[in-house]
């Protein structure tokens, strides 16, 4: 949302400054006004949404709250056996994971093919075909005009701040090659507060930085208006997600808080584990935390691609946390020969 507004205030700019004879009201303050235009826009959004939220919640209401799925937090990688440009170090180094199943020794019964709509007005349409939820199984996207305008704007600001040349063409794979040019380099804390700056720019100058901490107390209403937030405003990025009752929080109390990713289209193009906890699940709890004071933990299933945002939930410590512990997955391009198949992903490894 913080993204959508950047692009609204923009485009009110250009449009008063192209046409001043307009008879549309624009309700933008003047380029020098002392007022933050993001501030004004992101209260007017959190004032829509906490509406909504108080109708749909409080009432006993509309949020999709579906039964709590099985999740297993430590998958196993069941790919096939080559792959092209592989080596075949590698593909002796991930033996023994790749004949294992991911629940009780059986693999899952494929899942039926369907089509999803996502975006605003469902004008975006995801294909999942039969088995979508195998390990090897890959989603195709139809994206809107919507969905490609806001990748747009988030590479251009993914590459100001990472000092990266911003690609030619501003597609879902150029995104995935503009993310690894980014970690080159960098180690896992560098990654890390890389990709923070990056989310940071979207918030307001000045103040806007810590001006939302203490706004939200830590509580039922809370976690689910930012699931319900989460759910809408970034599903251009990772694909068509939804709201689940669940009990994974820290009161172990039923609420709407889960936002459960289908099947991440981010963690399946990249395939990458370094880049899963670097530059998603480490930073974006870190900014739910310290940018809006509200908990929450990311729980990605680096086999079946699917993750969960879990709200009023603390993450363990990364000793503890079994997405750490996964190691290269071996459709990475720059996975790792050195360490045993056993071992964490190379790019999450600390520095010595």
């Amino acid at each position: 949302e913080l993204l959508l507004y950047h692009s609204f205030v923009g485009s009110g700019r250009r449009m008063m400054k192209a046409n001043h004879a307009t008879t549309c009201f624009v309700p933008f303050p003047r380029p020098n006004s002392q007022i933050s235009l993001q501030a004004i826009a992101f209260a007017t959004f959190l004032s829509v949404a906490a509406l909504t939220m108080f109708f749909g919640i409080s009432t006993g209401g509309t949020i999709s709250a579906q039964p709590p799925t099985m999740h297993v937090r430590m998958p196993t990688l069941n790919g096939p056996r080559t792959h092209v440009g592989l080596h075949q170090s590698k593909i002796k180094r991930i033996g023994s994971l790749l004949s294992r199943s991911s629940v009780g020794g059986e693999m899952p019964e494929p899942a039926p093919a369907e089509d999803v709509k996502y975006s605003p007005f469902g004008a975006g349409v995801a294909h999942f075909p039969e088995g979508w939820n195998l390990p090897d199984a890959r989603a195709t996207y139809e994206d809107s005009a919507f969905d490609s305008h806001m990748l747009g704007i988030f590479m251009r600001g993914m590459a100001r701040e990472m000092e990266q040349e911003l690609p030619e063409n501003l597609t879902y794979e150029d995104f995935i090659k503009l993310c690894f040019a980014s970690i080159q380099g960098k180690g896992p804390s560098e990654q890390t507060e890389a990709s923070l700056k990056v989310l940071r720019s979207f918030l307001p100058p000045g103040p806007g930085k810590t001006m939302f901490v203490g706004m939200f107390p830590e509580n039922k209403l809370t976690y689910e208006l930012f699931a319900k937030v989460t759910e809408t405003g970034f599903e251009w990025l990772v694909g068509p997600m939804e709201t689940q009752e669940t009990t994974d929080n820290n009161a172990k109390a039923p609420m709407a808080s889960k936002v459960k990713i289908k099947k991440c289209r981010w963690l399946q193009e990249s395939a990458c584990t370094g880049m899963c906890i670097n530059l998603c699940k480490r930073p974006t709890e870190a900014f739910f935390r310290d940018n809006f004071g509200v908990t929450m933990t990311i729980n990605p299933n680096y086999e079946d691609k699917s993750c969960e945002f879990c709200f009023g939930l603390t993450p363990p410590p990364p000793e503890e946390d079994p997405a750490y512990n996964f190691p290269c997955h071996p459709r990475c391009s720059s996975a790792s020969t050195v360490l045993g198949a056993e071992k964490p992903c190379h790019k999450v490894v600390p520095e010595p």
